[in-house]
């Protein structure tokens, strides 16, 4: 930012020409226009005019050096509060401005603002005591600022002991509620950087644990689990309990343990198949070569002779009466010899 030094032109604005001839000290930046910054930008012209020298000057050099610090935006300020900022004194000047930005301001919603406003997760008091300020510049409470600030303090810190603390005085000032909101901050703070000394010594000598059966009850299923489902020891739905089961005292057959039935055994079953071994009949027959065979007999079919042979079954039968079995006759025959083919 640029600064000034003493050399002086004719040519120049009153308001200029006062900040060359009294300081070096470089002007506020520029004020943009805005009504929510205007308590911002006045307080820091007011230390410029304080420091500078420039308070102790004529008030028409104060407002001069005034509207110049404020830039091209004065002339359009100016215009709408017609101003003579040559006869009006520094004071009634900032009267004045402060009229026209008020009238801008939403103070409604300005105090809406600070009202609701309270300490973030992490912000430090320092910064959130300087947007209280901050806040309270755009509500308008003129002697009551530092009152509803201070009370803001009390009900929106974090530290809930804190806040009862600050309740609990008489006369507690804003002064006092910034003062002790700081000393507990700090205190916390002090005792977060104590803490992890003394965890790592503690955990140093804890005992192992002992690990305990049956620490927790056997968890409840809910009504109606498992209805669809059978008992894996009886075969029986809905599902129940070991000791409701009816075949809890019973003795499977397959397995010989008790609690179950054989019938939903779960050890491997194996089916026992008896081979009876039988050694086959062989039966054989002796033909004479060269013996006629008498076995015929003469029909008369329709009138007219015809010769046929007679089946036995077999010519010569060689087949003990016990090998024959029972489909044997007591006379040695077979009950086929009987057909004629």
């Amino acid at each position: 930012m640029a600064t000034f030094t003493p050399e002086l032109d004719s040519s120049m604005p009153a308001g200029e020409a006062s900040v060359r001839r009294h300081t070096s000290l470089p002007l506020p930046k520029q004020f943009d226009g805005t009504s929510e910054l205007w308590p911002r930008w006045r307080a820091r012209f007011q230390r410029f005019r304080l420091y500078s020298g420039l308070s102790e000057k004529p008030d028409s050099e104060q407002v001069g050096t005034l509207f110049y610090s404020m830039g091209d935006i004065a002339d359009d300020i100016l215009a709408v509060i017609q101003l003579d900022e040559s006869r009006t004194t520094y004071q009634e000047t900032l009267v004045a401005l402060d009229a026209y930005f008020n009238s801008k301001k939403n103070t409604i919603f300005a105090r809406a603002r600070f009202n609701r406003r309270v300490q973030q997760p992490g912000e430090s008091v320092d910064s959130f005591i300087q947007d209280l300020h901050k806040l309270a510049d755009e509500c308008s409470y003129l002697t009551l600022k530092d009152e509803l600030i201070r009370d803001r303090i009390v009900v929106g810190v974090r530290d809930d002991d804190l806040s009862k603390v600050l309740q609990g005085k008489q006369d507690l000032d804003l002064s006092e509620a910034i003062r002790l909101s700081r000393q507990a901050e700090a205190r916390t703070e002090g005792q977060n950087l104590l803490r992890p000394r003394v965890d790592l010594v503690q955990r140093a000598f804890v005992p192992p644990k002992t690990t305990k059966k049956f620490l927790h009850p056997p968890k409840q299923q809910p009504p109606g689990f498992g209805t669809d489902k059978k008992c894996g020891n009886c075969g029986k739905a809905p599902f129940h309990k070991k000791e409701s089961c009816p075949a809890r005292s019973a003795v499977c057959h397959s397995c010989h343990k008790k609690g179950h039935y054989s019938s939903v055994c779960r050890s491997t079953k194996v089916r026992a198949i008896d081979i009876e071994k039988e050694t086959d009949n062989f039966l054989g027959s002796i033909q004479h070569v060269g013996e006629t065979d008498v076995w015929t007999a003469e029909l008369q079919i329709d009138g007219h002779p015809s010769t046929f042979k007679l089946n036995t079954g077999a010519a010569v039968s060689v087949v003990d009466e016990g090998e024959g079995g029972p489909s044997s006759r007591q006379d040695g025959t077979n009950p086929r010899a009987d057909r004629v083919l």
